[in-house]
């Protein structure tokens, strides 16, 4: 079976810091755009419809989460929103689980009128890899549907790449459109990939008109892997950092199977920008369209996260951090916040110990919030408790009964079983992956029938394929269909206990 894999990761994700409170700089999380890597899924989706192994590494479960849309309310007088919502506000005396959404919801724009012009400079692989049917059309056709969202009086500049940099069209305004159309369709195909030489011409194409006025950013994009000039990743990387640090914001974009999706990870990140993946035109019309506001403005950098549990309250897991988290809290920093982006995180609390608090409202946690506002140029802190009835008796306790909260933990279920599957596939366990594989189906069929969210029937539907991939694998190995009479009791255990079948109540209709 053939694996997909990339480069090492340049930046580490997970850092460990002590002070007075214990600090985890945790699987920094994605938005919706803006300030942050949303290509997790997009990758799984692409390599799993290449009939491919989705490589364990390759899944970032906090960026995987993010892809989906939320339901955040908007923030209504602060720059950012801070919504907290359990899985269960009920919880038995006798005690439990808890699960605790934590939602970050940056301001909205009502117009285009609200926010910074943009001094954008578009930078295009025009490699030969490039000329092919679903790569410089679809481009092409993302570019003009993104020139279409902006204003006239925004400054764009296009470069292009292949064996070096070429400047196409030096920053103008946009006015109409129609010069950045007819200088999008020039662009032919052909050569080799000198990605280092591209970015930092599109660098210097908006350092020459920085303005403190704009939202001075390059959108990188390639499908391959730079094998021309400047090659290597660190020192890409290091020349980038050089423009970011003088407030040029980098967002990437890949496409294809070959891309370095590390390198544009990362340079996004160091960048303050979005790094996304595109498998195909409908893919490209949400990027180039549905995030076309989230390039306007920052609205909330410096953003940190902390969740402080009560005393006999434990803190078990938090979304895209592996191990043994401390349990008197942490402090996380999250990704910036551009116009219209949001965040989400997953809790999973440990709440045996309410017993000797008696039955009533008590509070399980507090959440603090601190963050940069950039509109108002001053640090802004958000506090909320976080507070369960307890119920003496409280029977068939189900702590994702909240159907958001549900949707959400099977979300980052799948991302974790993802990379199990890979795990179990490396260890030659081709059955258990097989069945596992089947089992996150479920679990995502289940929240279907509840939510009829598309974008959870489109998972199921992958993951259906999947089995399919994992299936043919069991048959070359084995030379007969996986079947779950050759597994172990202990493969045949559910996923995740509390992850279960929502049961709505029962009401009776009058006669």
């Amino acid at each position: 079976m053939k694996r997909h894999s990339q480069s090492p990761v340049l930046w580490p994700y997970l850092r460990v810091y002590s002070a007075a409170l214990f600090i985890i700089a945790a699987y920094i999380l994605a938005a919706c755009g803006g300030a942050a890597p949303e290509a997790e899924f997009v990758e799984a989706r692409a390599s799993i419809n290449r009939g491919e192994i989705v490589e364990a590494q390759d899944i970032r479960v906090a960026e995987y989460v993010q892809y989906f849309d939320q339901q955040l309310p908007a923030p209504t007088q602060d720059a950012v929103g801070l919504d907290l919502r359990l899985g269960n506000t009920q919880l038995p005396v006798t005690g439990g689980n808890a699960y605790l959404q934590i939602g970050l919801q940056a301001r909205e724009i009502s117009s285009t009128n609200d926010t910074l012009p943009l001094n954008l400079a578009f930078v295009i692989d025009a490699s030969g890899s490039m000329d092919e049917a679903d790569k410089m059309p679809l481009v092409k056709r993302g570019l003009i549907t993104f020139i279409e969202q902006l204003d006239p009086d925004d400054q764009v500049a296009i470069v292009i790449y292949n064996n070096d940099a070429t400047v196409i069209s030096g920053a103008r305004f946009v006015d109409d459109g129609k010069w950045v159309r007819e200088a999008v369709e020039r662009i032919q195909p052909t050569g080799n990939t000198n990605l280092h030489a591209g970015m930092m011409e599109g660098f210097r194409q908006v350092d020459a008109n920085f303005d403190v006025r704009r939202n001075n950013r390059v959108i990188l994009l390639t499908d391959g892997v730079a094998n021309k000039g400047q090659v290597d990743p660190y020192r890409i990387a290091a020349d980038a950092l050089s423009y970011n640090e003088r407030g040029i914001q980098l967002s990437t974009i890949g496409l294809g199977a070959d891309y370095n999706g590390d390198l544009l990870s990362d340079l996004a990140t160091q960048g303050n920008g979005g790094y996304s993946y595109i498998d195909g035109a409908a893919e490209i019309d949400r990027v180039f369209r549905e995030n076309a506001a989230t390039f306007r403005e920052m609205v909330a950098t410096d953003i940190k996260l902390a969740l402080i549990p009560e005393p006999g309250i434990q803190l078990v897991t938090l979304t895209g951090v592996n191990g043994t988290l401390p349990t008197d809290g942490v402090s996380v920093p999250m990704w910036d916040l551009s116009t219209n982006s949001y965040q989400v995180l997953l809790a999973k609390l440990d709440a045996n110990s309410v017993t000797r608090y008696g039955t009533g409202m008590q509070k399980i946690a507090t959440v603090e919030v601190t963050y940069f506002d950039e509109s108002a140029r001053r640090e802004q802190t958000l506090r909320q408790d976080v507070t369960v009835e307890l119920l003496d008796p409280l029977y068939n306790y189900n702590p994702l009964w909240d159907l958001e909260v549900y949707r959400n933990v099977v979300i980052q279920d799948t991302a974790e079983g993802l990379r199990e599957i890979s795990n179990l596939f490396d260890a030659e366990r081709y059955e258990q992956a097989w069945y596992l594989a089947g089992q996150l189906e479920a679990q995502l069929n289940d929240v279907f029938a509840l939510t009829n969210d598309p974008q959870i029937d489109e998972q199921a539907r992958l993951l259906r394929k999947y089995q399919q991939t994992l299936s043919s694998a069991v048959y070359e190995i084995n030379g007969r269909a996986p079947d779950t009479r050759y597994l172990r009791a202990s493969d045949l255990e559910t996923l995740r206990g509390e992850t279960q079948v929502q049961r709505l109540p029962e009401v009776q209709l009058d006669n």
